[in-house]
């Protein structure tokens, strides 16, 4: 092997190999390995029944690496402080990975497939949290497996170890890993430390970081769900929820609030996946699952939404009164903080109401209004139904007509100003906005803007894509944060973000493709899907096998 050349002299002939990050080796008839980057991208020279040539744009390969990783690539950028990246503990100390730069952030991201391929395999799903990271991988046997990495049980003491300067949350977190018994933490020892961070409970403390990835397991022999079409995985503050084969949804991470929803009202972390029972016999599949900041929603098969956690801000779509009862129907507007309830198994969420123009009722026929789609952003809600409408609830998701001030709603609103006769394909909540895409390509949000932190749209949305500029059709549409990604294309080439902003001028230059793109994919085939947490940014590449 020549690794300054790309072709090597062999003995088999006419084989095919798969390489790292999905690239291919075509042995010739005339003993030459020809290194394939993408069949996209690769130039054909020469085809008959003898010879095939192709342009190569990768130059090294390494075939000794385990089929299971033959399909994909993982990149991370951001603070490797966190755990997050899965690599172990010199990435949360070394000066250079622990905290970088917002630039960086955005730009610079590092290839960590071949740290953990050997172990996990092809990373099939991803999530990424406010602190920690979680794959779903297919090993070489067909098993999928879930991993975690980072802070998955951290929200509180996350926040505040990103507040401490680094030499001292350095020495914060290595107590916490327990790299050394007798570590010198200098003027600021253990009992600073369990001060700091309020710690009740220092062994929980330091079980809440993991430096690599671990595998973690449904109860009962149960299976994750990995379905292109559906959302079976979600990562949020401290907090995961899954789907297994089975049907059953599962949830680990802080439970204060009760955002976990498995129905303990005691233990402030769950540690292991629970079930979130929906209070039916486990007969029925949940087919969705949703995150916010303290909340969750779960959507079965029959098309109903159910939600747990902190209800404060309307969040569940449930109108509760301090006694938690249900409101009267004029009371689901509501400008203030009313109440904090929160909810520890699932409640239904209902009143999927459609209206005219006019403000008059529309009757539907039976299950037009079940959902189809679910999303959940920091402190609100969002859903599309079968009739082909959205709906929000929650924090700040409304315009006071009077005040024009953003005000909560505590039951589902129809979300009107979309084009009609164009279906909904999917619908995302970033941390104060919701996203919309249409069939024709077209996306239109509503929320909180980036540039002046005031709320655009209320009950009409604004639009911010136009038609015509997404390569159809799409393979992952999500918001996170402060924006909106869309991965389009039938290879993955094309990756665009947007933000929501106040003015029409700044919304038609909103749109771009993150600059990292193209040199990754010089580096790997296709992108497969981003995720985009606080303090750290996954992009899952490779081959659609």
């Amino acid at each position: 092997h020549n690794a300054d050349e790309t072709t090597v002299e062999c003995l088999v002939l006419q084989t095919l190999y798969f390489t790292p990050n999905g690239r291919f080796l075509l042995i010739t008839k005339r003993k030459r390995i020809i290194i394939m980057a993408t069949f996209r991208r690769a130039v054909v020279r020469h085809a008959d029944r003898k010879r095939t040539f192709f342009l190569a744009q990768q130059k090294r390969f390494q075939s000794s690496s385990p089929p299971s990783s033959s399909y994909s690539s993982l990149f991370m950028s951001g603070h490797g402080w966190t755990g997050a990246f899965g690599t172990g503990p010199d990435t949360m100390f070394s000066p250079e990975t622990s905290s970088v730069s917002a630039e960086d952030r955005e730009s610079s991201f590092t290839s960590i497939h071949q740290h953990i391929s050997e172990e996990i395999g092809q990373v099939v799903n991803a999530a990424a949290g406010w602190g920690h990271t979680v794959l779903q991988c297919k090993n070489y046997k067909g098993e999928i497996k879930t991993y975690v990495a980072g802070r998955p049980y951290d929200f509180q003491a996350l926040l505040r170890l990103n507040r401490l300067p680094c030499f001292v949350r350095r020495a914060a977190i290595s107590m916490s890993l327990k790299l050394d018994e007798e570590a010198d933490l200098g003027f600021l020892g253990s009992n600073a430390v369990e001060g700091y961070f309020k710690l009740d409970d220092m062994p929980a403390f330091q079980k809440t970081v993991l430096p690599q990835f671990q595998e973690i397991q449904l109860p009962d022999g149960d299976v994750p769900l990995v379905d292109p079409q559906s959302q079976t995985l979600a990562a949020s503050a401290g907090l995961t929820a899954l789907i297994g084969k089975s049907g059953k949804a599962y949830s680990f991470g802080l439970n204060k609030c009760g955002q976990c929803g498995v129905g303990d009202d005691e233990s402030v972390h769950i540690w292991q996946p629970s079930h979130i029972e929906l209070g039916d016999g486990d007969e029925t599949k949940v087919t969705d699952v949703a995150l916010g900041l303290q909340h969750g929603l779960v959507l079965d098969e029959n098309g109903y939404v159910h939600a747990f956690g902190k209800s404060s801000r309307g969040q569940l779509g449930i109108a509760l009164s301090r006694e938690g009862t249900e409101e009267p129907d004029d009371s689901t507007i509501s400008t203030i903080n009313s109440s904090v309830d929160y909810e520890y198994s699932p409640i239904r969420v209902s009143n999927f109401e459609i209206t005219s123009d006019s403000g008059l009722p529309v009757e539907l026929p039976r299950g037009e209004r079940n959902v189809k789609k679910i999303a959940a952003g920091f402190n609100h809600s969002a859903a599309i139904t079968k009739s082909n409408h959205a709906f929000l609830w929650g924090k700040n998701v409304l315009l006071d007509p009077e005040t024009l001030k953003a005000v909560d709603s505590l039951a589902p609103i129809q979300i009107k100003g979309l084009p009609q006769n164009l279906e909904i394909l999917d619908i995302s909540c970033g941390s104060h906005h919701t996203s919309i895409l249409l069939e024709d390509g077209s996306v239109y949000a509503t929320g909180i803007t980036t540039d002046t932190k005031e709320q655009i749209g209320g009950k009409t949305l604004v639009q911010i894509i136009p038609p015509g500029l997404i390569d159809m059709p799409v393979r992952q549409f999500i918001s996170h944060f402060d924006r909106t990604t869309v991965v389009a294309g039938e290879c993955g080439e094309q990756v665009l973000e947007v933000q929501l902003w106040s003015t029409e001028e700044l919304r038609k230059e909103a749109v771009f493709e993150p600059c990292w793109v193209e040199e990754m994919l010089t580096q790997t085939d296709q992108i497969m899907s981003v995720h985009r947490g606080w303090l750290h940014t996954v992009v899952v590449g490779g081959t659609d096998r």
